[in-house]
């Protein structure tokens, strides 16, 4: 009897396990995977992914496919790339509940130690903890918590561009450096300057940006080789993440553990942490480090978005000083030659707006100039041969394949649907940035920079029906809780820098002109442009002056 009621049990059991194979079975041949190219066994689409800049492989998919979701492969996991921003809306914002979370990025939480940071954090309640935090401690209708350092910052720039010209690049990692730690930490903006915290942070941004990137190495989709020692040869990720710990240690510790000595101290000025101290009367120790872990992220964040945006900004005027003029003559209407642009000043100055939404959009450009991709070298050691199955090859070898994206990958937490296409549980999601602000339909012209396209010819205000840059930010839950700090900072030192200088080209020891290749660094999550020779011209004497003016007034403060 109770044999029989066993067989009776398991019949039951293997007979549901049938119906949901065949269910299972059903689902997938009627909703079939996003189409894509074929893949081969075991690397799956990674031949097709290093030979060139994915997001203009993956625009070509979505014309050649005529479709804007689209299905690869890399060493047997899924990726859906999103290339309208239809669909990045759809699924991202509307969708947010399936959407929100992120892939585990086995290099740069397990190995660099970055799982703290809540900008790649699964979604969770830990994640919504420190999410809450930020935006509670550093409110985006409150410009009184970072315009005046980020006024400052800009002031002393224009002083110290006029003294080292040729050093513009550093001096604007040194000015959003400092920005960003009188923010976070309230330190002085003038003593952080030359600080080691900023040299810190760019070190640290640029070993989370190299490892934030889906699939830059292959450890990310095979979690198994984390175990393998430094020693072994092609093992070279081990090394490079333990430089990588040793930087984004210094980052997160080393400015919170200065800031919180002068709270005891006293005398403070206010910033993020003290406000997030005021409203804990007796910080327990897990509370402490959930403020230098959110502090840190701020601080992060704040390092590289505005130093790549405004590097873009000086390569724009110097290619395209028509639209330089445009924008001086607005200024000198608005803002006259005596005193330096301000934030009240903001809604008079649509094309300096204008300009800061076209150098957003047009850093994706990038990817057509291109003509070399140096951090192949960097990465996988011997170079970058021409033959693809080579580099195939040497890639794999040495664990790590070149996969730039634009914005931070979401993970599908639950098997999906759109517009017919099954989208995978646990499938790594990615926006294609690059292809929503080429879209013709949207940006008429696209590879042609032209602030223009924001501005309405009837009245020369913004044209609102233009769609803004700001995917870059990132999509729903996920997007960028301090764009606003971003974006303001980019926009008072445009401003200032148009409002003051002539921006041109460079001469050589012979009175030559250097004019710039346009050349991008596509390697990264964002567009860098290589290195480039400017000049920087004061638009007239008195200019100095009232740059000096200005600096004794803020100081004054």
């Amino acid at each position: 009897m109770v044999s029989n009621n066993i067989l009776a049990w398991t019949g039951c059991g293997v007979a549901l396990a049938i119906l949901y194979l065949f269910q299972q079975l059903r689902f997938r041949t009627r909703n079939l995977l996003p189409p894509g190219p074929s893949s081969f066994p075991l690397i799956g689409n990674i031949q097709c992914l290093i030979s060139r800049p994915t997001w203009i492989t993956f625009t070509e998919w979505y014309q050649k496919y005529d479709s804007d979701i689209i299905h690869v492969n890399v060493a047997g996991n899924p990726i859906i790339i999103l290339n309208t921003l239809e669909a990045a809306t759809e699924l991202f914002e509307r969708r947010s509940a399936t959407y929100s979370s992120r892939p585990p990025l086995t290099m740069l939480n397990d190995l660099i130690g970055w799982k703290w940071a809540f900008v790649g954090m699964p979604y969770g309640p830990e994640w919504k903890a420190c999410r809450k935090l930020f935006t509670t401690m550093f409110n985006p209708n409150n410009a009184d918590q970072h315009e005046p350092q980020e006024l400052k910052a800009a002031r002393n720039f224009l002083l110290n561009l006029h003294e080292k010209p040729e050093q513009y690049a550093k001096l604007v990692r040194k000015m959003t450096g400092s920005s960003i730690l009188s923010v976070a930490y309230g330190f002085d903006v003038n003593v952080v300057q030359d600080s080691v915290h900023t040299y810190n942070a760019e070190r640290a941004a640029d070993g989370f940006i190299a490892a934030s990137i889906p699939g830059s190495f292959l450890v990310d989709y095979l979690p198994w080789l984390k175990y393998i020692p430094s020693w072994v040869p092609g093992a070279s990720f081990q090394r490079q993440a333990r430089i990588w710990k040793a930087d984004m240690e210094k980052l997160l510790h080393g400015p919170f553990a200065a800031a919180k000595s002068s709270l005891i101290e006293g005398g403070m000025e206010p910033c993020f942490v003290t406000r997030c101290f005021e409203q804990l009367s007796d910080p327990d120790s897990n509370a402490e480090g959930m403020i230098e872990q959110t502090a840190g992220v701020m601080y992060l964040a704040g390092t590289d978005t505005a130093v790549v945006a405004l590097t873009t900004f000086f390569l724009a005027m110097v290619k395209y000083p028509g639209y330089q003029k445009k924008a001086q003559q607005e200024l000198d209407r608005v803002v006259g030659s005596n005193r330096l642009p301000e934030f009240d000043d903001k809604s008079s100055l649509p094309y300096i707006q204008a300009i800061l939404n076209e150098v957003l959009r047009y850093e994706s450009e990038s990817a057509l100039t291109c003509q070399s991709q140096p951090g192949v070298q960097k990465y996988c050691l011997g170079g970058s041969p021409s033959i693809p199955w080579v580099r195939i090859h040497i890639c794999l070898f040495f664990f790590c394949v070149e996969v730039p994206l634009t914005v931070m990958a979401h993970l599908s937490t639950e098997e999906d649907i759109y517009r017919g296409y099954r989208i995978p549980k646990n499938a790594t999601v990615m926006a294609n940035v690059w292809a929503m602000f080429h879209d013709e339909t949207k940006f008429p012209d696209p590879y042609t920079f032209n602030p223009d396209r924001y501005i309405c010819a009837a009245d020369g205000q913004l044209n609102l029906g233009v769609m803004e840059p700001t995917s870059g930010f990132g999509f729903g839950r996920r997007a960028c809780p301090g764009r606003h700090m971003a974006l303001s900072t980019i926009w008072i030192t445009i401003a200032s820098v148009l409002a003051v200088y002539d921006i041109s080209n460079a001469l050589d020891e012979n009175g030559e002109i250097i004019i710039p290749t346009g050349d991008y660094d596509t390697t990264t999550v964002q567009n860098r442009p290589y290195p480039f020779e400017c000049s920087f011209k004061l638009r007239s004497p008195e200019r100095l002056d009232v740059m000096r003016t200005s600096v004794e007034f803020v100081e004054g403060k």
